[in-house]
C-alpha cells in the first residue's frame, strides 16, 4: 500500500492576504427635489431615479406629467449633459408641526424627555417629547420628534396620547404640516446620496431658512425666486438678504413666469441643479464653470443684469443664451464650492482608507509621509480634473515648523504641482500629541 502524498505546503507555503477594499467618496453629482404630492408614501420619503427610466418611475409612483416634482426633473435631467441619478422626496403636508398641552389636561407624573404618542384617527406615526414641566410632572412644554413627526394629522384639541411616565395628558394641535427646511432635513437624515436639493414649494422666506441650514452642512441648495423687486436697489429682497448673510451654500437665480407664457421658469432651480450634477461626471478634465451655460426647457429673463446681489439669471447676450453669474450670495463661484467639497471628502477618505488598511501608521517622520502621500492623491485627482492647476501662491504664509524655514509656504512662491501638501517633523509633537497617537497636521495649500 502506497503512503499518503505529503502536502506541497511542507516546502512551498503560500499565505494570502487580500488589502481590504478602500470605500469610494461621494460623488457630489446626484441632486433631489422635495414636493408635496402625496405619490410618495411618508415612510418611503424619497425614491431614487435613473436618467433612463425617471419617468417610467415617477408615472408608475403615482405623479401625473402635471406634477410640479416630475415637470422639476424632466428639467433636472434635461441639462445637455444630463444626471445619471436624482431623486425626488415627500414634503408631508399632513404630519405634526406645533403639539401643545390641552389646557386643564397637562397630565400629571411626566418627566422632561418623555416621548409621547399622539393619538388621532386615521393618523400614525406622530410623537412629541416632553420639554418642561411644572411640580407634580404637569407638561407645560413639547416638540415635535424629528424623524417622527407623522401623517395623516390635521389641527385638532384635546386628543389623547400614550406613552410616558406620566398619565392623564392630552394635547392640541395647533398647526399640521412640514416646511420645506423640515422636509429637506427629514430627506438628508433618512438619504445620505443627493449633494443638491431644491423644493418645489418654497417661498422666499423658506429660502433663507434653507440657506443657513445648508450653511452647516456639505451640500447645495438650488432656489428660484420671481420677486420684482430682485433686479431692484431694493435691500430686503432675498437676494439681498441672502448676500448681507454671506451665505456660499444657496444658488438662487432670479427667474419670472414671462407673464404665464413659461410657467416652467417657476422650476428653474432643478434646470440648474441638473446642470451641475451633470457636469460634474468626476472624469478628467471635466471641471466646469456655472456661468455662460445653457438651460433646456427654460426661457431666457427679459433682464440682463442684476447689479451688487451675486444673483444668478438666465438672459441674453446677442443671440446666446447664457446662465450669468454662477455666483453664490457670498460672491463665491459655485463651482469653487463644489470641488473644494468634493477636494475635503477625498482627502478625508484617503486618509481613513490608510489608516484601516495598515496594520499602522507610526509616530514617524516616515509615518507621516504616509498620510501626506494620501492627501497627494487627493489633490492629484483635483489636478486630473482641472480644478488645480500650476502657479504662484498668493495666499498666506504657513510655516509649521520652528527653525525650519525650508518648510512651508509664502506669498510669492512657486506650486509646480498646484498643491503641496506638508508637516511638521515628528520630533516637534507635544506629549499629549504622542499619547493621543495624533499625526502632525497636514497643511495643503492649493491654487
Amino acid at each position: 500500500m502506497s503512503s499518503p502524498a505529503l502536502s506541497i505546503a511542507n516546502i512551498v507555503d503560500v499565505v494570502v492576504q487580500v488589502s481590504p477594499i478602500p470605500l469610494t467618496a461621494p460623488t457630489f453629482n446626484i441632486g433631489a427635489c422635495v414636493g408635496s404630492s402625496s405619490a410618495i408614501s411618508h415612510t418611503q420619503r424619497m425614491i431614487a431615479l435613473a436618467y433612463a427610466t425617471w419617468s417610467t418611475t415617477m408615472l408608475n409612483a403615482g405623479f401625473t406629467t402635471t406634477s410640479p416634482e416630475y415637470i422639476a426633473m424632466e428639467l433636472y435631467f434635461g441639462a445637455n449633459e444630463p444626471p445619471q441619478v436624482g431623486y425626488v422626496g415627500r414634503q408631508d403636508l399632513t404630519s405634526l408641526a406645533t403639539v401643545i398641552p390641552h389646557s386643564g389636561n397637562a397630565g400629571t407624573g411626566y418627566v422632561v424627555g418623555d416621548i409621547i404618542n399622539v393619538v388621532q384617527t386615521s393618523a400614525s406615526g406622530g410623537q412629541v417629547q416632553v420639554t418642561t414641566i411644572n411640580t407634580g410632572g404637569v407638561v407645560t412644554g413639547l416638540q415635535v420628534v424629528t424623524l417622527n413627526d407623522g401623517t395623516g394629522y390635521s389641527a385638532a384639541t384635546g386628543l389623547s396620547t400614550t406613552g410616558g411616565t406620566g398619565t392623564g395628558l392630552e394635547v392640541d394641535i395647533s398647526a399640521v404640516g412640514e416646511t420645506p427646511l423640515v422636509a429637506i432635513e427629514n430627506c438628508r437624515a433618512l438619504f445620505s446620496q443627493p449633494y443638491a436639493y431644491m423644493s418645489t414649494t418654497a417661498a422666499d422666506a423658506d429660502h433663507i431658512a434653507i440657506a443657513a441650514y445648508a450653511q452647516s452642512q456639505t451640500m447645495m441648495y438650488f432656489a428660484g425666486s420671481s420677486t420684482s423687486s430682485i433686479p431692484t436697489n431694493s435691500t430686503s429682497d432675498v437676494a439681498s438678504v441672502l448676500a448681507a448673510d454671506d451665505y456660499d451654500r444657496v444658488y438662487l437665480t432670479y427667474s419670472t413666469t414671462q407673464g404665464g407664457l413659461f410657467p416652467n421658469n417657476i422650476y428653474v432651480a432643478a434646470a440648474q441643479m441638473g446642470l451641475m450634477m451633470g457636469l460634474n461626471s468626476g472624469l478628467a478634465g471635466s471641471y466646469f464653470t456655472m456661468f455662460g451655460k445653457e438651460l433646456p426647457g427654460i426661457s431666457t429673463e427679459p433682464v440682463n443684469t442684476i447689479i451688487g446681489k451675486n444673483c444668478n439669471i438666465y438672459t441674453l447676450f446677442g443671440p446666446f443664451k447664457v446662465t450669468q453669474t454662477g455666483r453664490t450670495p457670498s460672491g463665491t463661484y459655485a463651482d469653487q464650492v463644489l470641488f473644494i467639497d468634493v477636494l475635503t471628502v477625498n482627502i478625508q477618505y484617503n486618509v481613513m482608507d490608510a489608516l484601516l488598511s495598515l496594520p499602522a501608521i507610526p509616530l514617524t517622520d516616515a509615518g507621516e509621509q504616509q498620510a501626506i502621500h494620501a492627501v497627494n492623491n487627493a489633490c492629484q485627482s483635483a489636478v486630473a480634473i482641472g480644478f488645480i492647476s500650476p502657479g504662484i501662491w498668493e495666499g498666506i504664509t504657513i510655516m509649521p515648523a520652528a527653525n525650519n524655514p525650508n518648510l512651508g509656504i509664502e506669498a510669492g512662491d512657486a506650486l509646480s504641482a498646484g498643491y503641496e501638501a506638508f508637516a511638521a517633523p515628528i520630533a516637534q509633537l507635544s506629549q499629549g500629541a504622542i499619547a493621543a497617537r495624533q499625526l502632525q497636521p497636514i497643511y495643503v495649500p492649493i491654487i
